[in-house]
């Protein structure tokens, strides 16, 4: 049978509708069920992220055709869209006064542990390594045999099942941290009664059909509004990368409603909810522009303040009564360059794996699942601050230090409304855990290299020894600023010295402590490291641009 990356192909070459059609048929369950264990009863729903899922990997074909399996990939994207559905409907249910429920009606799964398990099977999945993920996705919600997952995985049938065997484990285990608890083989049972289930007949034709005409059209994505718009020559940049974000999808949905509002002309109930949601999207639309109302605001009082003798004469500055400088922000800005370079999706990529590093901070808080809501919507609102700021800096031509000013004054709202929320203990908390993002940075970056070689990971202790040990000998040069490229986007990596080389040898095995140096190495060179022959080699830097 052929894997994924040779139908995406056949499709990214010939636009073939039967081989994006196989790859629906071979997926659309596994996506469909996905959304509906998020989406609880809501049926209709879950086939509107399905389908939105799969327009997705019509238009990202290109970026993905190395994939050999996509289960993973689309697990991840019915995860975000999920949510995303989830709140708009949670929105849209306020709005109208009536209480969201999503437990109103029973569904269909079978008694037992998939009862307590189905709530957060998906995010728990999101927790494991990308190739444990792909393991559980293929051998159990695709109910593929081991023949078949040994290829995908690039691994022998008999390591291919090693591979699964140990992802149940860690799956069963990190199901207990959320209060689930269960055997390795009551959970292989409750996981294999699902791999079965069908999705709705006709789905796949209608899914099949919205994404290769999405595919298509392309005109309404949020890459093209802001590509049209940036070619004004009113401004650099209109408006901000997370409002154009924003403001790209909700008139994706204005269209979607006005195709729909013509083919439901007769249904006096479908045309209200149809209302509801067009209201919806334009009031979203002037919250965003109201946000950047109050950045221009501020810039302007920042400009008079500068021209004020008093002002000039450099007192430093107070942030909410702290009586001192306010910390760095966490969140990466690129530079302006970088900024203008980047799309839509790259926007909104950065801003959910941003979010998504804070996991590990929810997790030692022992966060409710509202509170975990509550503080990732806020530090949603906290990313798209920070771009927007950076972005207004660039429409004016601010230096480096008055736009680093411009992104702190832009998130000190969203500070404070963390700690008012959450109280001071947990503020403080969530402020020392984010002054050391660059080197948790980097020891997810040595995971990741690990993890490709087959060497053993570092265990918690290991991690948690080595984050306190960059914080204390990194690179000057570095100190927590290197800035580094990662799928159009830029995060930032501590750069380790001579001296944490030096004393890691007593911490890491000796394999540890080779791929840390070769990541030394890669660093100090400004090279990225490759595999050549199975081996992770520092490659050559490519020729500088004339």
């Amino acid at each position: 049978m052929a894997d994924d990356a040779q139908i995406l192909r056949e499709y990214i070459q010939t636009r073939s509708e039967a081989a994006f059609a196989e790859l629906v048929q071979r997926h659309l369950a596994l996506v469909y069920h996905a959304a509906l264990r998020q989406l609880g009863p809501n049926r209709q729903l879950a086939e509107d992220v399905t389908q939105e899922v799969f327009i997705l990997l019509a238009e990202k074909s290109r970026s993905l055709a190395g994939h050999t399996s996509l289960a993973g990939w689309l697990h991840t994207a019915t995860h975000f869209k999920a949510t995303r559905a989830l709140r708009a409907e949670q929105r849209r249910h306020f709005r109208e006064g009536e209480a969201f429920a999503m437990t109103g009606q029973p569904d269909d799964s079978p008694e037992g542990d998939w009862t307590q398990m189905r709530p957060v099977i998906d995010k728990v999945l999101l927790e494991l390594s990308e190739r444990d993920r792909e393991a559980v996705l293929l051998r159990f919600f695709e109910n593929r045999p081991f023949t078949e997952i040994a290829p995908r995985l690039r691994l022998s049938e008999k390591s291919a099942r090693k591979r699964v065997e140990r992802a149940l484990d860690k799956l069963r285990a990190q199901l207990a941290r959320h209060g689930v608890t269960s055997t390795t083989a009551a959970l292989a049972t409750a996981l294999a009664n699902q791999s079965g289930m069908a999705a709705p007949a006709g789905l796949a034709a209608t899914v099949t059909g919205a994404a290769l005409a999405s595919a298509a059209g392309g005109s309404a994505t949020a890459f093209n509004v802001f590509h049209l718009m940036s070619t004004t020559k009113t401004i650099a940049i209109v408006a901000t990368a997370a409002a154009l974000l924003s403001i790209g999808a909700a008139y994706n949905e204005y269209n979607q409603i006005l195709g729909a509002r013509a083919a439901l002309a007769t249904g006096d109930r479908e045309q209200n909810d149809l209302h509801n949601r067009l209201a919806s999207a334009m009031s979203t639309i002037q919250s965003l522009q109201a946000r950047i109302g109050v950045l221009q605001e501020q810039a302007a009082a920042r400009a008079a303040r500068s021209a004020d003798p008093v002002e000039a004469k450099g007192a430093p500055r107070v942030f909410d009564g702290t009586g001192g400088k306010e910390p760095q922000p966490a969140v990466i800005i690129p530079a302006p360059q970088s900024l203008q370079s980047l799309t839509a999706d790259q926007i909104q990529q950065n801003i959910q794996n941003a979010v998504r590093a804070h996991l590990p901070l929810f997790k030692a808080l022992n966060l409710s699942p509202e509170q975990t809501d509550q503080f990732t919507n806020l530090l949603t609102r906290k990313q798209e601050s920070a771009f927007a700021a950076a972005n207004l800096a660039l429409q004016q031509g601010a230096d480096a230090a008055t736009a680093s000013q411009m992104v702190a004054d832009a998130q000190a709202q969203v500070n404070a409304e963390i700690q008012a929320q959450f109280g001071d203990a947990t503020y403080t908390q969530y402020q020392q855990y984010e002054q050391t993002f660059p080197q948790r940075n980097f020891v997810g970056d040595l995971q990741q290299i690990l993890s490709r070689q087959n060497l053993p990971p570092l265990s918690d202790d290991q991690a948690s020894q080595m984050i306190q040990l960059l914080a204390q000998t990194q690179a000057p040069d570095g100190g927590g600023s290197l800035l580094r490229q990662i799928n159009g986007g830029i995060n930032v990596r501590s750069q380790p010295s001579d001296q944490t080389v030096n004393q890691a040898a007593g911490l890491l095995s000796a394999d540890q402590l080779q791929m840390l140096q070769l990541m030394q190495q890669s660093m100090a060179a400004h090279a990225p490291i490759g595999m050549v022959n199975g081996t992770p080699t520092i490659m050559a830097r490519p020729p500088a641009s004339p």
